[in-house]
């Protein structure tokens, strides 16, 4: 929390020593590596008028809260008083208070009378700062029993995802194959304007870093079917190395300096993302598939596969999937996959520009 300073002025001339608090709340926190638990609330059991609740402690709220409904069940003979105060939520949202009640707050170490302020909201209670600055509660006693509870219920979660992971693996051994995986019964054309003709262009050096890892993965699609080893070709693209996230390569070609210039460019809309969300306006559960290597499950018609042939340090390659740089692709993909899920309610199509 940031706290500032304002002065201010009550007639002209005339400066007030007054000074008025203001409170600026911080509630973006990045963190970065692997944390355990990092989801779990903490909870803290008071008696409150003999009764025991459970707080969930939230230092961002300045007093403690309780819902009408729960109010109603355990201080009904309580009178409630008018509070003149305006609550809102984390995210700006006005929350109604009703108003508060006095109640005694009892733990191990601490009895005191404290205002419990009555809201009209479906939210559980919480425990402000108001109280937590009154009372004395034992943390480490709590901080432990949530460690240990929240260790247990990680462990009951765990082995119920990893039973249900394991059915799904073997139920659907196709859909989680590690191979590139390929729609069927179509396969994509390239056309190349009148009167050109494509070019040729030598290999390009690779940086020895990544040298060994261009190798292994020329060797991998060329096991899996997706490049084909050729000796001679009248057109040739040097390749383009591209970093992936968690260390990966993606192999690319260079077409803009061979078969970009001359070929007849597929017209499709792309939708924006205006239009994405426009469309997808009303829903209330979303999810997404990002399919992996896309254009590589899209095959090429064999007539079409030379103009793409690779021109590498090891030799040339003819693919026999969709490229990545090919001027056609974006538009190509866009129209196939609108063609599969066409019909199916709720779902949308986004090309992701990078």
């Amino acid at each position: 929390m940031c706290f500032k300073q304002k002065m201010q002025k009550k007639r002209v001339n005339q400066i007030s020593e007054d000074k008025t608090t203001l409170v600026e709340e911080l509630f973006k926190v990045e963190i970065y590596g692997e944390v355990h638990n990092i989801g779990r609330k903490i909870e803290c059991k008071l008696s409150v008028n003999n009764v025991q609740i459970s707080f969930e402690v939230d230092t961002g709220s300045p007093v403690s809260i309780i819902n009408l409904e729960d109010a109603k069940r355990n201080f009904a003979k309580s009178q409630l008083k008018e509070a003149k105060i305006q609550l809102v939520s984390y995210c700006g949202t006005p929350l109604e208070c009703l108003g508060y009640i006095w109640v005694r707050v009892a733990d191990k170490l601490s009895d005191k009378m404290l205002k419990l302020y009555i809201v009209r909201s479906d939210r559980r209670p919480l425990l402000g700062r108001e109280w937590l600055r009154e009372i004395k509660v034992d943390w480490n006693d709590i901080l432990s029993s949530e460690t240990y509870t929240a260790s247990r219920i990680n462990q009951i979660e765990d082995s119920s995802k990893t039973c249900k992971i394991e059915n799904l693996l073997k139920r659907y051994p196709n859909l989680f194959s590690k191979t590139t995986g390929k729609i069927r019964d179509l396969q994509a054309r390239l056309y190349v304007k009148p009167n050109t003709t494509t070019k040729f262009v030598k290999h390009r050096r690779v940086p020895f870093p990544l040298l060994e890892a261009v190798e292994r993965q020329l060797d991998e699609q060329v096991a899996e079917g997706l490049l084909k080893k050729v000796e001679t070709s009248e057109c040739a693209t040097p390749i383009v190395v591209v970093h992936k996230k968690g260390g990966n390569i993606r192999i690319c070609g260079d077409y803009k300096v061979t078969l970009n210039p001359v070929l007849l460019v597929d017209e499709h809309p792309l939708p924006t993302v205006d239009e994405l969300f426009s469309k997808m306006a009303g829903g209330q559960k979303f999810s997404k598939i990002d399919l992996s290597t896309a254009y590589l499950q899209l095959e090429i018609h064999p007539e079409d596969r030379h103009l793409l042939t690779l021109s590498t340090h090891k030799g040339l390659y003819e693919p026999t999937r969709m490229m990545y740089g090919i001027a056609s692709a974006p538009a190509k993909w866009q129209r196939v996959m609108e063609q599969l899920l066409s019909g199916i309610p709720g779902v949308s199509v986004f090309f992701r520009r990078y």
